[in-house]
């Protein structure tokens, strides 16, 4: 039984509500009738003469409202008619194709109209209602008959149509005895979609479903001969196949459509297996270069990792990289001085292998340059410390990350961040949310001397890095806070034409050229904060004292200006840059095309440049940059590791100056410091100061003081 749709409420209809009805008729009627009462009356007053006349015209009037009230009668019933078939109609149209919902709608509205009507109308109503109902219900009964019938053979269709892909799919996969114990099913779904409709032809569906599953099996044949022998051997199978008997209801037609499916089948095979071929090809080259290459670079690399690597290998080509970059692993992880070494140590022929030496080469440059962006996290990948959570909360494990970045300074030879740059990026995006307060308070947690500041101010957070650097908690705060200022406030900013004079103009008079355009928008940035901080009118000598508070000082070393390192006074800075030596080059990473010797004059000659609190770069000339050999500007700093080496050095070299002084002129040169010697020395002849500078001694007087 076919399903019947959801039926709608009914309520609605059983509300009749007639058209007004024109009553004015009656009411005339009813007034003819009471006039004849009156003329009966009259009768008997008038007499029996009247009384007949009175009769007569009585029974006229009598027979005029009856005819009156027929005519009222059938304009109330075609009235009610019309409106009834209105209604009857529209509940048609709501239940189409849903004979039980109009059945019950119907009944509702038809009961209700008739119930409504005066009682004489209601037989006349009840058999006008009739025919329109019978026939709405027919239409609607006939549509859903044809849309049940539609659906069920639909839905068998459906389900003929996937019992046979799936019948298909066994037959391919060799399962003969699932599909004999599942073929009848199939057979008994076409019965009877053939009995709902006598046009569909039974026989033939169950022909095509018997060819189809004859092609399945023989494509199942060529599937193992592809396996078994190749496509060539499977083409020429399908070839003799054609000679074969065929089945009952197979025509050559169909046999003709099969064997070109069956080619084209074959060949989108092949095409597929080609391109599966050339994508594990792919996969492997990729997967030997990534290991290659990481395990070149002496990352560590799970033993998983390497067997699944092993697995892809397909050339001696790829097995023979592998092997290499497992050599050179060992090299990768060597200290930057121990690299040098042994790439040195091929001019002496200890090394055999030139391709292993020259892979030896590109791995230490890729290496340096993996320390140089990012030497915390090469650590970690090397294998050569185990990362230690970094939280903002705990100085303690910054201290400890900060020793590990020492360790692998020292390693790489290059200078290496605390942080990586995952964290690094993070914590300067944090900064730009932080209170003056948490600022601070990160800053000291830190410190001003960490290698982070650099790291930190090359991601948009040269302020916060240059202020952090200083090493003076109070001004460091008070630029803190003085930022805030200007940020809520940015009228407590110095207007740039301010009434007590232009402050840029100070400002580039009191710093010049000592910065690089980057670092003196940042000391302008704190200079003004500073100002904002302490709330002070403009004036030119405190604007200058924020200059200096903020720069720490700005003196002139030879003879450029340049901010000191806080805290070190002139002479001490100058005799610094000096006394700089080949070996604090080379502490500081060395320089590109000059040897440390050469690199040393040309620092003690050259003029330094502020690159932030205590970092200097060198201008050879005034002005051609002196870098590092990874492409950078060489970059120094003032450190009392490298004062006290120096001092050292010049110890035994002015022992060793008084010697010669004493063999030159057989006196005994004064004992105290070399810059006392010279100016001893000044008081001989020039004959004397031939033999100093012979003897080694620098002719400061040709320098700035």
């Amino acid at each position: 039984m076919a399903r019947q749709p959801r039926q709608q409420p009914i309520g609605f209809y059983g509300k009749f509500q007639p058209t007004g009805v024109d009553d004015s008729a009656a009411q005339r009627m009813q007034a003819l009738a009471g006039l004849g009462e009156t003329v009966a009356g009259v009768a008997k007053q008038f007499g029996v003469a009247k009384a007949e006349e009175a009769k007569i015209e009585a029974r006229e009037a009598e027979q005029f409202a009856a005819k009156e009230a027929t005519k009222l009668t059938a304009a109330q019933l075609a009235n009610r008619k019309t409106d009834g078939i209105e209604q009857i109609e529209q509940i048609a149209i709501d239940f189409a194709g849903d004979p039980a919902g109009y059945t019950d709608a119907i009944k509702v509205y038809r009961d209700s109209a008739i119930a409504a009507a005066p009682p004489d109308l209601r037989p006349a109503l009840g058999l006008a209602f009739a025919p329109r109902i019978a026939s709405n219900f027919k239409t609607i009964n006939s549509a859903f008959l044809k849309s049940s019938e539609k659906e069920s053979n639909q839905s068998l269709d459906d389900s003929i149509s996937a019992f046979t892909v799936n019948l298909e799919k066994l037959a391919r996969a060799g399962n003969a005895d699932l599909v004999t114990t599942e073929l009848p099913d199939l057979y008994m779904m076409i019965d009877a979609r053939g009995e709902n409709d006598p046009l569909y032809n039974v026989e033939k569906a169950k022909d095509d479903l018997n060819n189809a599953l004859y092609e399945q099996d023989v494509l199942k044949d060529l599937d193992n001969i592809v396996e078994q022998d190749g496509f060539v051997a499977a083409m020429t199978a399908l070839e003799e196949f054609q000679d074969k008997p065929l089945p009952k209801g197979y025509s050559q037609d169909d046999l003709r459509a099969f064997t070109r499916s069956a080619q084209e089948d074959l060949s989108r095979q092949k095409a597929r297996l080609n391109a599966a071929s050339t994508q594990i090809s792919d996969q492997a080259k990729a997967a030997v270069d990534n290991f290659v290459d990481a395990l070149g670079s002496g990352f560590k690399v799970d033993s998983t990792e390497k067997a699944r690597v092993q697995a892809l290998i397909t050339t001696d080509a790829q097995q023979d990289r592998v092997d290499r970059a497992e050599r050179v692993a060992a090299f990768s992880v060597m200290s930057a001085k121990n690299r040098s070494a042994i790439i040195a140590s091929r001019d002496t022929g200890s090394l055999n292998d030139l391709t292993d030496w020259k892979q030896m080469i590109a791995k230490d440059a890729e290496v340096t340059k993996l320390a140089e962006e990012d030497g915390y996290s090469l650590g970690v990948a090397q294998g050569l410390i185990e990362e230690i959570p970094f939280d903002v909360n705990d100085p303690n494990s910054y201290f400890q990350r900060e020793e590990q970045a020492k360790m692998l300074s020292i390693h790489t030879g290059v200078v290496v961040s605390p942080f990586t740059d995952k964290i690094a990026t993070e914590l300067s995006e944090s900064i730009n949310g932080m209170t003056s307060e948490d600022k601070a308070i990160l800053a000291m947690a830190i410190g001003p001397d960490s290698d982070a500041w650099g790291q930190i101010a090359g991601k948009n957070q040269g302020f916060f890095a240059m202020a952090a650097s200083i090493g003076d908690e109070t001004l460091m705060k008070a630029l803190f806070l003085g930022q805030d200022i200007l940020k809520n406030d940015p009228s407590a900013k110095l207007s740039q034409n301010h009434i007590a004079g232009n402050y840029l103009e100070t400002f580039n008079d009191v710093v010049g050229d000592v910065y690089f355009p980057e670092d003196k928008r940042n000391v302008l940035n704190a200079v003004l904060a500073l100002y904002a901080e302490r709330g002070e009118d403009y004036s030119f000598s405190s604007f200058k004292d924020a200059i200096q508070a903020v720069t720490g000082g700005l003196k002139e070393i030879n003879n450029y200006k340049v901010q000191l390192p806080r805290g070190i006074s002139t002479d001490t800075f100058q005799t610094y840059v000096d006394r700089f030596s080949a070996k604090d080059v080379t502490a500081f990473g060395g320089a590109f095309g000059y040897t440390p010797e050469q690199a040393a004059v040309a620092i003690q000659d050259g003029r330094i440049v502020s690159d932030g609190d205590n970092r200097y770069r060198v201008l050879v000339n005034g002005s051609v940059p002196l870098t590092s050999p990874n492409g950078e500007n060489f970059i120094f700093s003032y450190t009392e590791s490298v004062v006290s080496e120096q001092a050292g050095m010049a110890a035994e070299q002015m022992q060793k100056n008084a010697e010669l002084f004493r063999k030159e002129y057989g006196i005994s040169a004064p004992k105290d410091t070399t810059y006392n010697l010279e100016a001893e020395s000044k008081k001989f002849s020039e004959s004397r100061n031939r033999a100093l500078n012979k003897a080694g001694f620098i002719d400061f007087s040709k320098r700035g003081n």
